[in-house]
């Protein structure tokens, strides 16, 4: 017989999010990915839009958070390019960039919210 605490770590194990974070900044990325493990999520890290976009193609996730500046394929480009796989995965945009112009293009791209 299972105990009742064998059966609680089975079933956070099978509900576990798993969460790909694209950020070029390794102290940014450190930092989300310390906080969403600290809160029981799993979580894989890229630090440039190619490769995030490698991961996304490889791997199962729940969400994904980006920057938008990033080097080889920029946040509104990987935008459009994960949506092309699963249009409905969640997509949350962490940036400096706040313009007009900015948040249209991330909604041309796809995105729901671009938080400054």
């Amino acid at each position: 017989m299972v105990s009742n605490k064998n059966n609680w770590n089975l079933q956070k194990i099978q509900t576990m999010h798993t969460i790909l974070i694209i950020e070029d900044e390794p102290r940014v990325a450190s930092l989300l990915k310390n906080g969403l493990e600290e809160n029981g999520y799993q979580t894989m890290v890229a630090y440039d839009g190619a490769m995030g976009l490698r991961l996304f193609r490889a791997h199962i996730f729940d969400l994904v958070i980006s920057d938008i500046i990033l080097p080889k394929m920029d946040g509104f480009e990987l935008c459009k390019e994960i949506r092309k796989t699963n249009p409905g995965i969640p997509i949350l945009m962490l940036t400096a960039l706040g313009s007009t112009d900015d948040k249209l293009d991330g909604f041309d791209a796809g995105l729901l919210l671009i938080k400054e």
